[in-house]
This record gives structure tokens, sequence and C-alpha cells, in this order.
């Protein structure tokens, strides 16, 4: 841990992080871009998460240990974890910025949806990453658009993972067994699961990588028809719920039959053990496929498996 900061972290003063805009805030806590005075006023993005018995600490400690440890191997589709400070009401989580925007937006700004070269390249640096982070017996369980950040500072958009918040080692951590992660993406044994019944986190984390591959390519969800979006949102979850229990799939006809087509049925084949593997997604021909700008982007995958 390092130096403190005023205990309001919109206060910059003369403490070492200068605040310089709040990027987001929730009931226990805040994000905000900061200037780190000590270092050239690099910028970082630190979240502060409050103290005291209104926040569980245990959640927060999985999410600081498993963001520290991935960054030690300096991984391009991770956002690296730098330090913690503590102030008397918060404590502070400072990680790398990334000059760039979340999945989500990046798709609004290319009209919803990506073409299929595009939409490949990024998920092939999804697939690196979330390679690595089973290799290293770390579960996500909560990706999603938000949770990855695309940045455009050279000639090709670089993906990258932050968001470690439902994170959990695979050896020193339960297996999973609450209804965790964001509904949209979320796998069906997550919903059908009884309190206190644990599941595979693994294939949970493919299910999440094959629904964002999808709104990449066709611009909507696999599981909600354009009919269900007349619904309001509650009724938009429950149906979305039933569609994804009933394997209800919704694939444009210019991709059934297809490899495309083949893939993302078996990434999100509602029977986790049935579903496909990372080794499988790797081996796929679609997949496999280069970048038209011929990039190869297993030279990712085999400089980080040492």
């Amino acid at each position: 841990m390092s130096g403190a900061i005023g205990d309001t972290p919109t206060k910059g003063g003369g403490a070492r992080f200068k605040g310089m805009k709040t990027l987001s805030k929730g009931a226990h806590g805040m994000v905000q871009l900061a200037a780190d005075q000590t270092s050239d006023n690099r910028c970082v993005v630190i979240k502060y998460v409050l103290r005291g018995e209104a926040v569980s600490s245990r959640p927060v400690l999985r999410e600081v240990l498993n963001h520290q440890e991935i960054s030690m191997y300096k991984h391009p589709h991770f956002v690296e974890f730098y330090e913690l400070f503590l102030t008397p009401r918060y404590l502070g989580i400072v990680m790398e910025y990334v000059d760039g925007r979340n999945l989500e937006a990046y798709l609004l700004e290319h009209g919803g949806k990506l073409p299929e070269d595009a939409a490949r390249f990024l998920f092939q640096q999804l697939m690196v990453a979330v390679e690595f982070l089973h290799k290293r017996r770390k579960i996500n369980l909560d990706i999603k658009l938000s949770s990855v950040l695309i940045t455009e500072q050279g000639p090709l958009p670089v993906l990258k993972l932050f968001h470690f918040g439902l994170s959990k080692d695979m050896i020193n951590d339960t297996a999973p067994d609450t209804r965790t992660g964001t509904a949209l993406f979320s796998a069906p044994e997550v919903f059908l699961h009884a309190d206190g019944q644990s599941y595979d986190g693994v294939p949970v984390d493919i299910w999440s990588c094959g629904v964002i591959l999808h709104i990449m390519l066709f611009g909507c969800h696999p599981f909600l028809y354009p009919s269900d979006l007349e619904l309001n949102q509650g009724e938009q979850v429950v149906k979305l719920i039933e569609n994804v229990l009933g394997g209800r799939l919704q694939l444009p006809d210019e991709a059934v039959g297809t490899p495309l087509g083949n893939l993302l049925r078996r990434m999100l084949d509602p029977e986790p053990k049935q579903r496909a593997t990372i080794a499988e997604i790797f081996q796929d021909a679609w997949f496999q496929v280069e970048p038209v700008v011929g990039i190869k982007m297993h030279c990712f995958r085999y400089n980080f498996m040492l």
C-alpha cells in the first residue's frame, strides 16, 4: 500500500492523486480518472470502494488479489493493476488508464455491429485473454460488453479485460454457488442452480464470450427476439431467461449451417458439459481465419503461456 489522499476522492489538494473526472458512481463507491502527481501527472483510473460494514470485504479482496496476480504478467489484453491505498472512508484501487471506450460504446460508434473480420479480430483477442485467465486458474464470471475496453492507439484496435469484481480463484476459492453476473450474459446453469449448489465457472465464461460474439456480428442478443424488445425491462428479463433455458438461439439465415453459426451454437449450448471448450474454439475453422491485415493473434497466446 502507498500514500494516502484526501478523505473525499474528489478533493485532490496536495495529495498524490488529483481527481480529474468521475467516470461512474454507485451506492458503494465511484471510479475516477486521476493524475499521479509523483509520476509526471500520469493518468490512472482509481476505483474507490466504501469501507465499513455496508460493504463485504471478501469479494473486494478476491478482486484485488486476482487482478494483482494477473497484472504480474504484463499481459497485453488485461488492464494493469498498480496499487492500493486507504483513506478513512475508501479503499482506492489504482489501475492503468486505457484511452478508449468499452465494447458497448465501441459498437454504438460503428452502427451497433461490426464486419465479420473486425468482429473475429476482437473475438480472437478476447479468447486469448480468457484462455490466459483460465490457465492461471481464474474465472471471471462477469464478462460483458461493459467490462471489455477497446483502445486504438495503434493501427489496430486492442481489447483489454478490466473487471474482476466477481472473479474467483479455482484453487483457493469455493466454486461459484450464487446467481452472480449480468443476466444478459449469464449462462443457463447460473439461472438454474439452487442456492448453495455450485457450478463450473469455466463454461460460464465461454457462454458470455459467445453472447458477445453474437452481438458484435449481428447487433442483437442471441436470446432476445425483436418482439421481446417491445416488452418492458422486467418482462424482457423473464423472456430472456425463458429463451436461454429453452435453448431458443436466434441465428440469421445466412449464418445457419456455416462454420460461424456452428461455433456460436457450440458456445451457446445450454448444457455446460457439451459447450465448446477454449481448446476447441482455438481449433475452430472460423476462429483460425487470419484477420485481413495478416496479424497472427496466436503470437500473444504462445508468448504468455509460460
